[in-house]
């Protein structure tokens, strides 16, 4: 009896599995289609928000194809030509590293524009609290409360750095880089071991690493005085540790989520996504496994609830800190009704437009209340037509295929009277980043081909370290359907994707190393 029903759990579990990557294929297919048919660029003149929607070229087109055919084919030759070992993998992980981290520092010495905005906002109000004063402009924090875990976090640093300069922030992104770095490595090796069909298993790691060199946006990033980098770094490594464990059913490896995940979640709300895909898929996991299934349902429930304790911990001290209303800020509901009715968003539709601040203010900080009363009928008027579903098509484009994944716009304000480094100015006017941004498009429609193909090539595969990036992903994609779009949201998930590109290549090499097998 015990065993029919452990039986019915391992289908329940395929049907689960192959159900997640059904979702995949569809999601990355749109992708697909509309970085071929569409593209994104920014205005390199002002570099303000407002990407600009063009559409693509046959030329690039035809780029696009070639490089899809003759990647696997590359490095099915290389695997052929040379007997990639450790220390050709170490060889070509160090070059990523110094590439990303001396571009960083090249970034941040002449990228001297101080921060603005939110940036500000959550750095001076560190170093206020830092200093023991008092917060004299609390309405921000009482519109967006959330944003008190990212100052307890810079607090804490200036106390243990003694450095109350946004350049220590600076170096903690380019310390990020690298971790993120070596994190996406990793997880690329680690799917790539873990391959049932794969006959080149031994490159998992060199070709990850290779797709990440030209991957430029996290450099850039490294002056956005924020916590993005970081939680993209904490969110990679309790991946990492959850894809381990997941191949190897040792436990010990899901310390690396149980401790990480919590400090993502007080630094950046959207880690909540990566935490509940760390969960959803370990339930999976328990489901179909044959032992310790206990002790995961105990680290998962600690997981939860640390993760409440160090959100609401760190909120509460901060609003008794500075006497900030506890109520909940401007609602999800209130975001809700911007992202699916924004028409007029500074970076394209469905981004911020200043109706939940409208929301907030005019109604009495009861905008969830109104909110509620209006997105019944937003909803209705898509579902009859009144509004057009071509809405989100244009969402999904100005948010999944902006190349640079809003940097220049969050870290080079030329509109300023800000004088930069001759040398910068020099850069920015000579039309590099302009070129380079043809570059990254064609970088990322390959990298939605390749993941596509890797999802394609792998459905019949059981292991759950298969999915959990595509939990992620899939996850991502759906909730910014309807919150506000911002290509700086989307880009932890994209980056989360670079491990599956890098397996399927190494799938579709795989492919042609068995012909070549069997015509021997």
């Amino acid at each position: 009896m015990l065993l029919a029903g452990w039986k019915i759990m391992k289908i329940i579990g395929v049907i689960i599995k192959r159900t997640i990557s059904v979702f995949a294929v569809g999601i990355l297919s749109i992708l697909c289609i509309l970085s071929i048919r569409y593209n994104v660029k920014m205005n390199f003149q002002t570099f303000d928000e407002l990407a600009v929607l063009y559409t693509n070229s046959y030329v690039k087109e035809v780029i696009v194809i070639i490089l899809l055919v003759a990647t696997p084919l590359m490095l099915w030759f290389l695997h052929e030509s040379l007997n990639v070992r450790r220390r050709i993998i170490l060889g070509v992980t160090f070059i990523l590293l110094i590439i990303h981290a001396g571009l960083s520092v090249l970034w941040i010495k002449y990228n001297t524009y101080p921060p603005l905005w939110d940036q500000k906002m959550v750095w001076d109000t560190a170093k206020i609290m830092v200093e023991g004063k008092e917060l004299t402009d609390k309405a921000y924090f009482e519109m967006y409360p959330f944003q008190g875990g990212m100052v307890y976090i810079f607090a804490l640093l200036m106390r243990i750095s003694g450095i109350s300069n946004p350049l220590m922030i600076r170096i903690l992104n380019v310390m990020s880089v690298i971790a993120l770095d070596l994190g996406i490595i990793l997880i690329g090796k680690e799917l790539c071991n873990s391959c049932e069909q794969s006959t080149i298993n031994e490159l998992g790691g060199i070709t990850t690493a290779i797709l990440l060199i030209p991957f430029l946006p996290l450099v850039i990033y490294t002056t956005y005085v924020y916590g993005t980098l970081f939680s993209i770094a904490l969110i990679t490594w309790s991946f990492y540790g959850t894809v381990k464990m997941l191949n190897t059913s040792c436990l010990k490896w899901l310390l690396i989520p149980l401790f990480f995940l919590p400090i993502s979640n007080v630094v950046y709300t959207g880690s909540i996504i990566a935490t509940v895909a760390v969960v959803v898929v370990i339930i999976f996991n328990v489901l179909v496994a044959e032992k310790k299934q206990l002790e995961s349902i105990m680290i998962i429930a600690a997981l939860v609830i640390l993760t409440v304790i160090c959100k609401r911990g760190v909120s509460s001290s901060f609003n008794n800190r500075f006497t900030v209303s506890g109520n909940n800020g401007i609602s999800p509901i209130e975001y809700l009704y911007m992202g699916l009715t924004s028409d007029d968003g500074v970076s394209g539709p469905g981004s911020y437009n200043a109706s939940t601040l409208e929301l907030y203010n005019n109604y009495n900080m009861q905008g969830e209340e109104y909110g509620s009363e209006n997105l019944l009928p937003v909803i209705e008027q898509y579902m009859n037509g009144s509004r057009k579903a071509e809405y989100f098509k244009d969402k999904t484009i100005y948010q999944w295929l902006e190349p640079y994944w809003g940097g220049l716009s969050m870290t080079i304000f030329k509109w300023t009277d800000y004088e930069l480094p001759d040398e910068f100015e020099l850069f920015l006017e000579g039309g590099y980043l302009e070129n380079y941004n043809v570059i990254l498009s064609i970088y990322i429609q390959l990298m939605y081909l390749f993941s596509l193909a890797y999802v394609l090539l792998t459905f019949k595969e059981k292991n759950f370290s298969k999915i959990l990036n595509i939990v992620y992903f899939i996850g991502g994609f759906i909730f910014y359907l309807g919150w506000e779009a911002k290509a700086r949201y989307c880009l932890p998930y994209f980056v989360l994707l670079l491990p599956l590109a890098a397996n399927g290549i190494i799938q579709s090499a795989s492919i042609v190393d068995n012909i070549r097998r069997k015509k021997q």
